[in-house]
């Protein structure tokens, strides 16, 4: 039987534009679904799904609209016994709107379970990266 957890993390933040060097400010919140189970040997296999709900951005001077869009999964193979980490690094697609350029942002994301089995999910880093 798998074990499933959802965490939803507000998340609202400021980072430039690597297109056009403005300032854009994102709030939304991001979903991560984490879905548990064991095999017969005692195995533990985690697979992580994140998506993007309600993410917006808005640029600082010029006020163009970006939408955050990413589905993202990862799995992860374990052996009890807990605690247990791991960090999973996501690229997210920026899409502009009304002319405004489309860009990725690099997303690392570090997962911890404590000895009880909770699991807490840290944003450890933002990124812009690329133009598309």
């Amino acid at each position: 039987m798998a074990n499933v957890v959802n965490i939803r993390i507000p998340d609202n933040f400021g980072l430039e534009n690597p297109c056009t060097g403005e300032i854009v400010n994102f709030s939304g919140v991001l979903h991560f679904i984490i879905t548990e189970t064991f095999d017969k040997n005692g195995g533990e296999h985690i697979t992580n799904h994140l998506n993007t709900q309600g993410s917006q951005g808005i640029g600082a001077t010029t006020g163009a609209r970006y939408r955050l869009i990413q589905v993202n999964n990862a799995e992860q193979n374990f052996r009890p016994p807990f605690p247990e980490e791991f960090t999973s690094v996501m690229d997210l697609k920026v899409v502009g709107t009304h002319g405004a350029p489309t860009f990725f942002i690099r997303m690392t994301v570090h997962f911890t379970r404590n000895a009880n089995g909770d699991f807490t999910v840290n944003k450890s880093s933002f990124k812009a990266s690329d133009c598309e």
